[in-house]
């Protein structure tokens, strides 16, 4: 009969890495609200009324004795009398008197009283 093989040695299991813990994370620090300063407490005083200004007496005005008796007696007495006593007495008193009297009186009195016929020649040389 034959030897009954050995049974073979069965490896040890190797250990599992145990999974890092995941760090935490920090808690942020939530910022101190500022206090908020308290208004200070104005000291109460009684307010008395302004007092009104007194008006002002007017001074009343004086009288002008002379106030203005002649400002301005004669400024231009005669400025211009005559500019142009007769700048032109007869521009053109007859221009053209007479310009064409008769312009045509008879232009042609007898035209043809008595037509004649004029008979032009030729003649032709050998």
């Amino acid at each position: 009969p034959k030897p009954k093989p050995k049974p073979k040695p069965k490896p040890e299991p190797k250990p599992k890495p145990k999974p890092k813990p995941k760090p935490k994370p920090k808690p942020k620090p939530k910022p101190k609200p500022k206090p908020k300063p308290k208004p200070k407490p104005k000291p109460k005083t009684k307010t008395k009324p302004k007092p009104k200004p007194k008006p002002k007496p007017k001074p009343k005005p004086k009288p002008n004795p002379n106030p203005n008796p002649n400002p301005n007696p004669n400024p231009n007495p005669n400025p211009n009398p005559n500019p142009n006593p007769n700048p032109n007495p007869n521009p053109n008193p007859n221009p053209n008197p007479n310009p064409n009297p008769n312009p045509n009186p008879n232009p042609n009195p007898n035209p043809n009283p008595n037509p004649t016929q004029t008979q032009t020649q030729t003649q032709t040389q050998n």
